[in-house]
């Protein structure tokens, strides 16, 4: 009898850690395909899936602290004090959905153009509705900072070239403000890159597997992780409404960037629309998920 229970006790033992990071694998898959449509905000999944701010602890650790351990050699402590366990699992989930998702979306861009705009503009006006939820405490001064944002966003998407560079400093520019784009909650990595013309390329070369433009674009990745983890993470705590206001009103001007008839591109108007108002009412879905299961 003794035997049984302690070998049902050893089984549990090894059992309950895979499991747990089996869940912090789909998790983080369920994160990384959502921020791969532009318009929907990973870091809003991150938090529906109850992550979030798991995240943004594990990514503060990265600091001196951490620096002066590895420099000293210290690999045991480093290891203790970066939950890089919990990075790892959350990591190759949003590394396997980045990888399923590009080959799909590249699909339909190349395939569906015009269909494919129209879903994303619904996806990121009705995105911009419920980040306005996210204000607390709406007030007259922070509707004139949104509507200062919206005609601040609008002018600008029209000042950014159709054409960007795809050098190197400007790919790691890219992924330090995708980044920190990706980790506000409401705000789509995605949709910046659309903003910064980058948003297909980054998709081919993830289907390509092209290993100097990914490197570059790692790169921004990691040190916007780094530099601004702290600061996102002192904006949401201390000014929260400013923020969402700002954020709300610049996806509404932005929006311009992704009018699904931009560039002359045809097709079946009525199905266009449809493929809108489908963007739209996923963006509803979701929305009605999170909140079923705050």
């Amino acid at each position: 009898m003794n035997f049984f229970l302690l070998s049902r006790q050893a089984t549990a033992r090894y059992l309950y850690p895979m499991r747990h990071y089996a869940i912090l694998i789909a998790k983080g898959f369920v994160v990384g395909a959502i921020d791969v449509v532009a318009g929907v905000s990973g870091g809003t999944i991150a938090i529906i899936v109850g992550i979030y701010a798991d995240i943004l602890k594990a990514l503060a650790r990265f600091d001196i602290k951490a620096v002066k351990l590895l420099l000293a050699g210290r690999i045991k402590e480093l290891l203790e004090y970066i939950p890089w366990k919990f990075l790892t699992a959350v990591s190759i989930g949003v590394f396997l959905a980045v990888l399923t998702m590009a080959r799909v979306l590249g699909f339909f861009f190349d395939q569906f153009p015009l269909y494919t705009w129209a879903a994303l503009f619904g996806l990121v006006g009705t995105s911009a509705f419920y980040v306005r939820t996210l204000i607390k405490k709406q007030t007259p001064a922070l509707w004139m900072i949104m509507i200062l944002g919206v005609l601040v966003a609008y002018k600008f998407v029209e000042l950014i070239p159709t054409q960007t560079p795809n050098t190197g400093w400007f790919l790691a520019l890219v992924g330090m403000i995708a980044v920190c784009a990706g980790l506000l909650p409401g705000l789509s990595g995605s949709f910046t890159l659309i903003l910064l013309g980058k948003y297909q390329f980054i998709l081919e070369a993830i289907n390509t597997r092209d290993i100097p433009v990914l490197a570059w674009f790692g790169i921004g990745v990691v040190i916007g992780l780094v530099l601004f983890v702290r600061a996102i993470t002192w904006l949401l705590d201390r000014h929260n409404d400013l923020t969402m206001a700002i954020l709300t009103g610049l996806m509404i001007g932005s929006m311009r960037k992704v009018w699904p008839w931009h560039d002359g591109l045809g097709g079946n108007t009525i199905l266009a629309l449809f493929c809108m108002t489908f963007g739209g009412f996923f963006v509803v879905w979701l929305h009605r998920f999170s909140k079923k299961y705050e």
